[in-house]
This record gives C-alpha cells, sequence and structure tokens, in this order.
C-alpha cells in the first residue's frame, strides 16, 4: 500500500494542498481528479520523491518510498527527456542502478519492442512526435519495473495507437498487482482504468470507490462529453463500468 497523508504544499506564499489525504492499493488503479492547477501534478512529483511536502508523509509498506520503487511519466516529456538517444534515454535508468551492459540491452530491446518504438532507438527523442515522445518516456520508465507507477495525464495529446499501449501497461500494472496512480480530466479513462478516485478541491481530497465517484460526476469541474452525459442518465452506474472496460 501507498498511503500519503496530511500533505501540504505551497510555491511561494500560495498554497496548492492543505492537507491532501490517501491511499492506493495493489491491483486497484487510483485516479486523480480535479480542476487544472488544483495539485493533482505537485501530488505526483510529492509521490515520487521529486518534492518535498512542506508538512506531512508518505509511505509504502508501511515505510518512507525509495526512489528506485517509484516511476513517474511527466505529463510533457520534453520536461523528461535529456538523452542524445532513444536507447540512452531508456538505458539511462538502468546504468544508474548499475546494471551490466548486456542485460541493459536485453532490456531495452525488450520494452522498445513492446512498446513498439524499436525503430527509433538510435535516434534523438526530441525528433519525434508527442505520441512517440510520450512511448519514449514511459519505455525509460517501466523498464527498471518500479512497484509504483504514476502517470500525469496520460491520455493527454494521444493518437490512438499511442494511447493504447500505455493503456496496456496501465491494466497489466494492476493484474501484477502493483500500485498505479493517474491524474487525469478525461472521464473514460476513469470509467476504463480506475478503481478510486481521489477528486481535488480547494486544496483537499475526498476520496472514495469509482462506483460512488460516478454517482456525482455531473458535479464535478470534468468535462462530460454528450454522449456519454446520455449514458450516464440513461443507464445503471455498475453496468455503464462493465460497458466501458468490456471494449
Amino acid at each position: 500500500m501507498l498511503r500519503f497523508e496530511d500533505i501540504w504544499f505551497k510555491y511561494g506564499k500560495d498554497w496548492i494542498l492543505k492537507g491532501v489525504s490517501g491511499e492506493a492499493l495493489p491491483s486497484r488503479a487510483l485516479a486523480l481528479v480535479g480542476p487544472t492547477g488544483c495539485g493533482k501534478s505537485t501530488l505526483l512529483f510529492i509521490l515520487a520523491n521529486l518534492l518535498k511536502p512542506n508538512k506531512g508523509k508518505v509511505t509504502f509498506k508501511g515505510r518512507s518510498v525509495r526512489r528506485e520503487e517509484v516511476g513517474l511519466l511527466f505529463q510533457d516529456p520534453d520536461e523528461q527527456l535529456f538523452n542524445p538517444t532513444v536507447f540512452d534515454e531508456i538505458a539511462y535508468a538502468l546504468r544508474t542502478l548499475g546494471l551490466g551492459e548486456k542485460e541493459v540491452r536485453e532490456r531495452v530491446l525488450s520494452i522498445s519492442d513492446r512498446l513498439g518504438i524499436k525503430e527509433f532507438l538510435h535516434k534523438s527523442p526530441h525528433k519525434l512526435s508527442v505520441g512517440q515522445k510520450r512511448l519514449v518516456a514511459l519505455a525509460s520508465v517501466i523498464v527498471y519495473e518500479p512497484e509504483v507507477l504514476l502517470l500525469d495525464e496520460p491520455s493527454a495529446n494521444l493518437d490512438r495507437r499511442s494511447l493504447n499501449a500505455i493503456k496496456e501497461v496501465m491494466e497489466e500494472y494492476k493484474k501484477n498487482r502493483k500500485i498505479l496512480i493517474f491524474s487525469t480530466h478525461d472521464p473514460n479513462m476513469i470509467l476504463e482504468h480506475a478503481d478510486d478516485v481521489c477528486y481535488f478541491e480547494d486544496g483537499k481530497t475526498r476520496c472514495t470507490n469509482v462506483e460512488d465517484f460516478i454517482e456525482d460526476i455531473e458535479n464535478t469541474s470534468l468535462p462530460i462529453p454528450r454522449t456519454l452525459e446520455m449514458l450516464l442518465r440513461s443507464m445503471d452506474k455498475r453496468e455503464l463500468l462493465e460497458r466501458a472496460r468490456s471494449r
């Protein structure tokens, strides 16, 4: 279990998080939901040990989180990619962890083949499309097999192929009883993948299971497409979830 308790954080004099608490369980994806600027990305950076909260604590299995146990996919891949080639980008964390070059190469080739980016290994990541960059960034994270996977707006600005690749990784994390947390503005991502939801409002969170969240989704800041709005009003919420996940 990954638990965050009474997290406070401010930029300058402005408090972004004001006592945020919640937990993520193995095999259950936790969605972080709320309006732009509410602190979802900030919390993900705190969970990844990239930001230190002004107050509060994060624990994994009842102890402090180790950096190598957590992987974070940034919303903007250009902020995450910095190596000269795609191969070096994916290999970076493995080399930092001290793995031998033979194993590094095997893992890089395996993960790049799985995500369909093997043909780009000798290219600069900054010359790729946004979707390709996000797959490279994802590969650089999951290649070292972190126990906790954090995804910041994983469905944003992606073509169908890239999005499907990310969705497959998300479901694999759940099946392998690992921790998965993602932020999103996309109702479909919640319907298809979330088991629990933490909704951000005024620096605090209200956490519940996805079934109860769906009951109240029309009272949140999420943009709801017309077709989904009609389904919400005409179908039982549990039936709607089952339908979304059977696609």
